[in-house]
């Protein structure tokens, strides 16, 4: 009895999923977030209310097996208790989204979404229906500053040896890890090894990323600093000689 002091009630706060009895609970979880362009990878658990009131687990039961895949085709889950007939289901995880939360390049962008049960089918009566919690985050693709199929930098001979926003900065998209059809672009600050005329010259330059479709990478973390590298040292750089001037 309550009243008597024999029990004390602690609350604890949360999102609970309550579904009826005979209802296929299926809980899907990631083990760390899914890189921007890569396949989720999903823990994916079961479980059901039976009739008589015993709470069925489809991971290790001796009846309830699953879930499983076919080659990347749909999770399935069978349950065949002693003396019941056989249950069957089968479903797809699907990503609640909307057309814009999709890349330039058709791949679902950096962020967080709820997750949702596709191509449903349930056969039996140990479970009626199917009702599915989870989420999915995607986090941005590393790509370091070489990686970005920089192939050259180029400027007019100006007296200095800073590369600024008059410089030509060339890409070769083909070996950059910017998937194909993402708008990013490329801009670099930095400096020439010296200001004179010449070809294959050393260049220091910090890239930065902006565009459409920017948000989906990031460039590497300095250990120290804590702040975004995107430093690029190579002999690419090219002063070209100017005009001539009359006086």
């Amino acid at each position: 009895n309550l009243a008597l002091g024999n029990y004390s009630i602690s609350r604890r706060n949360g999102d609970y999923t309550i579904v009826p009895a005979q209802t296929l609970l299926v809980k899907v979880s990631q083990s760390q977030a899914t890189t921007y362009g890569d396949t989720p990878a999903y823990n994916i658990t079961a479980q059901y209310l039976s009739s008589s009131g015993a709470v069925i687990n489809c991971t290790g039961s001796s009846s309830c097996s699953g879930p499983t895949t076919n080659n990347g085709g749909p999770i399935t889950i069978s349950d065949v208790p002693n003396g019941s007939s056989a249950s069957f289901a089968a479903f797809t995880i699907g990503v609640q989204a909307s057309a814009t939360d999709y890349s330039s390049a058709g791949s679902l962008s950096v962020g967080g979404y709820n997750l949702t049960s596709t191509n449903v089918t349930t056969f039996g009566n140990n479970f009626r229906a199917l009702t599915l919690v989870g989420s999915l985050t995607m986090k941005p693709k590393e790509i370091s500053a070489s990686s970005l199929g920089i192939q050259s930098v180029t400027k007019v001979y100006d007296g200095t040896t800073n590369i600024n926003n008059d410089s030509i900065i060339d890409v070769n998209r083909a070996q950059s890890q910017v998937r194909a059809g993402d708008q990013v672009a490329i801009s670099a600050t930095g400096l020439f090894a010296n200001k004179n005329v010449g070809v294959n010259k050393s260049v220091t330059i910090d890239v930065s990323l902006s565009g459409l479709d920017a948000k989906n990478y990031t460039l590497p973390i300095d250990s120290q600093t804590q702040q975004s590298n995107g430093r690029f040292v190579n002999n690419i750089g090219t002063i070209t000689q100017l005009d001539s001037v009359s006086w």
